[in-house]
């Protein structure tokens, strides 16, 4: 979808030892989980450089002079591209770059994009899409669930639910970003009452109302994500209904087994 809307991408890097990827350039999501299954030291992610950033801005403006270029990314609480993202802006300061932090990541900045992406292809200004922008990261919603929290306390991505580490035994949890920030909403005794639940909660929320947004996120869950966004899409017949798997850069600090969604409703 991004290649057909033209929509460069800078990719995180993961790294498993000496060996630096490129996500989903170098490696793929398949080829990460199954390298993560057989690793023992956890790999580690970092951001594109300024470098990285500085290049696609050159060649966007060299492709199209004069156009605001829209740099939208992960959450500042959990990447560090938006610093990556500053710093190529200030040594380019002939060319019109509006950094927007979407304070989500996965099919949540996601869905931001591909909006931002239509937008722009039908004409609307910079501005305007900036304030739709705006508008979607107040009402996106992400709720997603893990088999273990071990990933996100390793990679110091757990947020406000820590005080969940040691806690749980079998149990659970429900766990969602909020203003960029991953917190727990809610835990259950077993898997399938916590799939039930996060579908009964996007149902309630939703509540009748067309216009929605919906991606069904997963890491190495194809079956149960499209089971997933099989029962929603018979509830709610979303107007966009987006599946896929978390990247290497996510699935480093979420590890295999996650299940979630990400969604918005216009109007």
């Amino acid at each position: 979808m991004l290649r057909q809307l033209d929509v460069p991408v800078a990719p995180q890097y993961v790294v498993f030892g000496m060996d630096s990827c490129r996500d989903m350039v170098d490696i793929s999501a398949e080829e990460f989980y199954r390298r993560l299954a057989s690793t023992r030291d956890l790999p580690t992610t970092s951001a594109p450089s300024a470098g990285d950033m500085q290049a696609i801005y050159q060649s966007v403006s060299q492709a199209s002079p004069g156009a605001a270029i829209l740099s939208i990314h992960p959450s500042a609480e959990v990447s560090g591209t938006i610093r990556a993202a500053v710093s190529a802006k200030a040594l380019l300061p002939e060319v019109d770059i509006r950094v927007f932090d979407s304070r989500s990541a996965a099919l949540g900045l996601g869905l931001m994009v591909l909006e931002a992406a239509r937008m722009a292809s039908a004409g609307v200004s910079a501005d305007d899409i900036l304030a739709r922008l705006a508008v979607l990261r107040d009402s996106m919603r992400v709720y997603f669930l893990v088999d273990t929290l071990d990933y996100l306390a390793r990679g110091g991505r757990i947020g406000r639910a820590r005080h969940l580490l040691g806690t749980l035994l079998d149990i659970k949890p429900l766990l969602a970003v909020r203003d960029g920030v991953i917190e727990d909403c809610a835990r259950y005794r077993t898997r399938p009452k916590a799939v039930a639940a996060l579908t009964e909660r996007v149902i309630e929320d939703v509540g009748g109302r067309s216009g929605l947004h919906l991606g069904v996120i997963h890491s190495a869950e194809p079956a149960r994500a499209q089971r997933l966004a099989d029962s929603l899409s018979a509830a709610l017949a979303p107007a966009e209904l987006l599946i896929g798997e978390l990247g290497p850069s996510i699935g480093v600090h979420v590890g295999p087994g996650v299940l979630g969604v990400c969604y918005y409703v216009d109007g």
